[in-house]
């Protein structure tokens, strides 16, 4: 008889259980992860060797060389992927992202990853510098640009 059906008969007839509970034991060694967790999924890495992730990655490049959209503080800049206007926790792809210098990025005490509200209320929706963007690069990475995006 396991220890939860001695334990629900001793209740049910009204005995006195002579059971003790132990405390959890030290086993002398910290908690480890039996398996490392990957940095990138194996969908991830499947589509950044792909030809469709390869130029997406060369999209991204290309946007970050530019100066930031808000400030024209020169780059490198980050490539800041749109979050206005977007329900869920799905990233949209790289084609839908601006560059942003890491002050109005994510460091700034205005940042758009410190407060999206008040940055859309100062600078407007992410989504609308998209075209802006589009209009510095060159022809070659704009070709790249799937139907839809």
């Amino acid at each position: 008889m396991g220890q939860r059906a001695r334990r629900h008969v001793v209740r049910a007839t009204g005995a006195k259980s002579n059971m003790k509970r132990s405390g959890f034991k030290n086993r002398g060694m910290p908690l480890t992860a039996r398996t490392p967790v990957r940095k990138v999924s194996k969908k991830r890495a499947a589509h950044r060797a792909s030809r469709a992730g390869k130029d997406e990655m060369a999209y991204m490049a290309a946007v970050k060389e530019h100066p930031c959209i808000v400030c024209r503080r020169m780059g490198p800049s980050d490539a800041h992927h749109c979050i206005h206007g977007r329900y869920g926790a799905r990233k949209p792809s790289g084609y839908k992202t601006i560059p942003l210098c890491k002050w109005c990025h994510q460091d700034g005490p205005e940042a758009i990853h410190r407060g999206k509200r008040s940055w859309e209320e100062k600078h407007g929706p992410d989504y609308s510098y998209i075209e802006q963007t589009r209009a510095q690069l060159p022809p070659e990475i704009l070709a790249t640009i799937p139907e839809g995006e």
